[in-house]
């Protein structure tokens, strides 16, 4: 779902071509979908509830997706280690990256052109 919206604003902004947009629909379509069940709401629970006294609150949307994970006995592979524990054993960061921008003022959001951002790579996971 997060991976679709950001496509879908770039579309709708005009940063992304149509026929990206069906590229990107159509490898993820290659990818299952979990279906939220019982397993996986008891689950969001323990996580969301954990999060409010560990860190900070986590939202129901990033609770669900570690829940998920951890109820299905699948590896959360994610670059969202604001959200997401690095160092949990069920979870992958696959690299990490600064990117800025070279425009003034620097702004980096979904909508910023290619041309003005530079992307250096400061951590590639190692094979488990």
């Amino acid at each position: 779902m997060e991976l679709m919206t950001a496509f879908e604003a770039r579309l709708r902004g005009g940063i992304m071509k149509d026929a990206d947009y069906a590229a990107a629909k159509s490898v993820l379509s290659l990818f299952p979908v979990a279906s939220i069940d019982n397993a996986i709401m008891a689950e969001t629970a323990k996580v969301r509830g954990e999060s409010i006294f560990i860190k900070r609150k986590l939202a129901l949307p990033d609770a669900i997706i570690p829940a998920t994970s951890i109820a299905t006995k699948r590896v959360l592979v994610t670059r969202n280690i604001k959200d997401f524990d690095m160092y949990s054993p069920n979870v992958r960061v696959p690299y990490l990256a600064e990117i800025k921008s070279r425009a003034t003022p620097p702004v980096v959001n979904l909508f910023t052109p290619v041309a003005d951002l530079s992307v250096v790579i400061t951590y590639i996971a190692l094979p488990p």
